[in-house]
């Protein structure tokens, strides 16, 4: 089997920290997911490529062995495992080490070890010319957790949202129920069944998973916050050996919005406002996620005040209370002034030099 760098094709050295994987795996996984590269085979390869890499590199336990065994850790070290225990109990037929074929007869304990449960529990009249080890032949564990990046609007964030994602994912290998290994066998003495080989399954070569393109339709809740997580129990790694499926995280970022920015779960926007709404007051019409809402300018408002908007940020994901909406205003100076518009300036000029200092803006900078 050809090997695989791993560490190359996520573009990371061999002691990268796992953060620094994730990072290069995001990136990578964005470029070429299939919905952004529709019909394009090499970089569906290269999709399913990087998500095999970073479902190694990503655990701890799986990058030791890959470390030590190279990109067919699993099969090396399912086969160590096996010829291990098959040694121990010894029974081989007569031909030492080299010996391929074994009796089933004499072999409750070993399958009771390494198959699970009570062995064959009677004359293995099940095994046929093909056996395959239906996914028994490793210990049961967890599959692993993946995540996702889902980009969604804060529309989006504000409402709820239903969506499809197309991702690749990994499957258990039908061929050989996930065990990773195809036995063949033969009848022995006195009608016992004996194994003459196990070869690493074809279908999946030996890893015991295939990916497969798996289309989700998910449901984001409202509320939702910039780099929170939302749970899909069940759609992560297969587990070996019978082992529960592990869960995929759909990790959150919201779009940057042409008008609000986010702050926890409040909103924050800058709202221009004329001179003399400013100084006389005002009501003015503005937007919100939920409509067009008035607001009212009181009278000498000064600019980068802040005026608050109640409930009108983000709902608290689960309840009915929201953030508030922080408007703070931004005062803008007329411009193409007509000559009596430029008159009554310099008529007020003249009322505010008159007044002294008392109103000067930079008194306080000397």
């Amino acid at each position: 089997m050809e090997y695989k760098d791993y560490y190359k094709i996520l573009g990371v050295s061999k002691t990268a920290p796992t953060e620094e994987i994730r990072t290069a795996f995001r990136k990578l996984a964005r470029k070429y997911h299939p919905d952004v590269n529709p019909g394009n085979k090499e970089a569906e390869q290269k999709f399913k490529e990087i998500n095999e890499a970073h479902s190694v590199l990503s655990d701890p336990e799986k990058r030791k062995k890959y470390d030590e065994l190279g990109s067919n850790w699993e099969r090396v070290s399912r086969d160590q495992e096996y010829a291990k225990q098959y040694a121990s109990q010894g029974y081989y037929q007569g031909g030492g080490a080299q010996a391929q074929s074994f009796d089933f007869g004499d072999m409750s304990d070993f399958f009771a070890t390494f198959f699970g449960g009570g062995g064959l529990g009677g004359d293995a009249s099940g095994f046929g010319q093909n056996v395959s080890f239906g996914g028994r032949g490793r210990r049961a564990t967890r599959g692993a957790d993946y995540e996702h990046e889902m980009e969604i609007t804060l529309e989006e964030a504000f409402f709820g949202t239903k969506r499809s994602i197309r991702l690749q994912a990994q499957e258990i290998c039908p061929q050989c129920q996930g065990n990773g290994l195809i036995a063949t066998s033969s009848s022995g003495r006195q009608g016992r069944q004996v194994i003459n080989s196990a070869t690493p399954c074809p279908n999946c070569g030996g890893s015991g998973s295939i990916n497969q393109i798996k289309i989700l339709d998910v449901k984001i809740p409202k509320g939702v916050g910039n780099g929170s997580k939302v749970r899909l129990a069940g759609q992560g790694g297969p587990g070996a050996g019978h082992g529960t499926n592990g869960d995929l995280y759909l990790l959150i970022k919201i779009l940057p919005h042409r008008f609000f920015q986010i702050e926890d779960h409040n909103l924050l926007c800058e709202l221009p406002v004329l001179d003399y709404e400013a100084a006389l007051g005002a009501q003015v019409e503005m937007p919100t996620l939920t409509g067009k809402v008035t607001l009212k300018i009181p009278p000498e408002t000064q600019s980068g005040n802040i005026l608050r908007l109640k409930a009108q940020g983000l709902p608290y994901n689960g309840e009915s209370r929201h953030g508030d909406l922080m408007v703070k205003i931004k005062i803008v100076v007329p411009t193409k002034i007509s000559n009596e518009e430029k008159r009554l300036f310099e008529e007020l000029k003249r009322i505010r030099t008159n007044k002294g200092s008392a109103d000067n803006p930079r008194k306080n900078l000397f």
